[in-house]
């Protein structure tokens, strides 16, 4: 069978290395708030420095025009070789390359949303992400287990009237991969930037996330590439940059509902459309606050316009006292055809938490 690779030597952090002392800033200066990628561009990299055992917080800077920013003890060039590892390390071998046969089919085993399954591919489907998962589990590789809990899974729960099996109804809103010709999230997009990631010097990789260069080997630098995957517009995308906006994925969790879609943090509206919503904060966060507060009900409240004024006004309050300085609305466009749909986050809209003699993000 297709897909025996062990997860177990390629994931796992290094020992931590926990330093104290001084904190420097590293600006993702190209990254505006009005992209989805942008936000998750920063999670990501806080969760890839944060798993190598580094200290770091993160937030967005001050003023007129805000970028997100990292706070931790490393100089540039460590946070390009930080990147580069992690992609490195799961390039080759590891859960990113376990596959699953479905009839003819071969699919990457830990994607969210994949060829649909007949009655006797769920238990084998089951087993193999039971096995992976326990393998990655033994290994301490928590980051990884985070992603993939956040992606979700092909669902057998959720049914429509008929009974018939509602499959994509538990795999996170923001994997937003298109799906034509068989294409899935693990094979045809954590796979290449993988590989592109780890062939290029940290250097590169840091000239990508501040957006000196626009490194596009995925996309081919098209004008239609898709290595964002959704989370920007259509374009060229850095590898680096799109690397760490999947991975930011990892800090946004999807709850399993036994009955209904499962919910994806910062979604709201149907599965198809809706709106992405994400804050922006300008005090020093850890990554654990950051899951806190990206779940937190006063965020979606303040940004949803069909919210009684006084709701909205509780929440904004609450926001603001927490030093969240805005709420950011993605709308998600559906494009495509029934038979290739694609979905993606458009241009944002700052909600400001502030009196409006404040400065505005």
């Amino acid at each position: 069978m297709a897909g025996e690779a062990s997860s177990k030597p390629c994931c796992a952090p290094p020992t931590p290395r926990l330093h104290e002392g001084p904190m420097t800033e590293f600006v993702l200066e190209s990254s505006t708030p009005h992209t989805a990628l942008s936000h998750l561009a920063l999670y990501g990299l806080a969760a890839i420095l944060d798993d190598a055992g580094h200290r770091i917080t993160l937030s967005w800077t001050t003023g007129m025009d805000p970028r997100p920013v990292i706070h931790s003890d490393l100089e540039p060039d460590q946070i390009g070789e930080t990147v580069h590892a992690h992609a490195a390390r799961r390039a080759e071998n590891g859960w990113l390359h376990e596959d699953f046969d479905v009839g003819a089919r071969t699919v990457a085993l830990m994607s969210p949303r994949i060829s649909k399954l007949s009655e006797s591919d769920w238990p084998r489907l089951q087993r193999r992400r039971h096995e992976a998962l326990d393998a990655l589990t033994q290994d301490g590789s928590r980051l990884d287990l985070r992603l993939i809990a956040a992606l979700g899974e092909p669902c057998y729960w959720s049914k429509t009237p008929k009974r018939e099996i509602r499959q994509d109804d538990a795999a996170s809103r923001w994997e937003m991969q298109p799906r034509n010709q068989g294409s899935e999230f693990v094979t045809n997009r954590l796979r290449p930037l993988a590989r592109a990631v780890s062939n290029r010097p940290p250097t590169e990789i840091v000239n990508g996330l501040i957006g000196l260069s626009t490194v596009d080997t995925v996309g081919k630098g098209k004008p239609d590439s898709r290595t964002a995957t959704g989370l920007a517009p259509l374009g060229p995308t850095d590898d680096a940059l799109a690397w760490c906006g999947l991975w930011g994925i990892s800090q946004l969790p999807t709850t399993h509902r036994f009955a209904g879609r499962s919910r994806t943090t910062g979604h709201q509206g149907p599965a198809t459309g809706g709106t992405m919503t994400l804050p922006a904060w300008t005090r020093p966060w850890t990554l654990g606050r950051l899951r806190t507060l990206l779940g937190c009900p006063q965020l979606a409240t303040f940004a949803n316009p069909e919210a009684s004024d006084l709701d909205r006004d509780i929440a904004r309050a609450w926001l603001a006292e927490r030093h969240i300085v805005a709420a950011v609305r993605f709308p998600i466009h559906r494009y495509g055809t029934d038979q290739a749909p694609e979905r993606r986050t458009q241009h944002g809209t700052i909600l400001n938490t502030q009196p409006p003699a404040h400065d505005e993000p």
